[in-house]
């Protein structure tokens, strides 16, 4: 696990597979900012062709939707993706109307955008849950065809 400024940390799990960010209840804007830029960093540097499997996990006391975090959350929809074919976004927050509002609000944009799917959780286990369900689904539509293998290896 790394550790930044302000309680932010980056863990990657499951090999790899799922990169989970942690907010430790500062919402202050320079530490939205380190978020910001650890998950801005995190995206450009993904192994192509891989998907992306992330857990924002705001359930600490203090978290809490601001405008600036809002307005620094929807800028990393502008970052280039190409090079990302799927993914699957999970954020575990504590269970608020706000939440459950952003939940709805989250799964009309996902009927619009299809290859990236969005959720929200009250808590961090149901949303890793939710995470490695989808992983296993995604997962199977992108593995890497070796165009060299023979028929039988290919039916494997």
């Amino acid at each position: 696990m790394e550790t930044f400024e302000f309680g932010i940390t980056r863990d990657f799990l499951d090999e790899g597979r799922i990169v989970v960010f942690t907010s430790a209840g500062d919402m202050r804007r320079a530490a939205v900012d380190v978020w910001f830029e650890v998950v801005k960093q995190t995206y450009a540097s993904w192994l192509p062709g891989k998907p992306l499997f992330v857990l924002h996990d705001l359930s600490a006391p203090g978290n809490a939707m601001t405008p600036y975090l809002r307005q620094k959350a929807y800028a990393l929809y502008e970052i280039d993706l190409a090079h990302i074919p799927a993914g699957r976004i999970a954020v575990a927050a504590p269970d608020t109307l706000l939440m459950r509002l952003m939940a709805i609000l989250l799964r009309e944009r996902d009927k619009r955008f299809r290859r990236n799917a969005q959720r929200i959780f009250a808590s961090r286990g149901d949303a890793l849950r939710w995470l490695r369900e989808q992983r296993t689904i995604v997962e199977r539509e992108f593995v890497p065809v070796n165009p060299f293998a023979t028929l039988s290896e290919a039916q494997r």
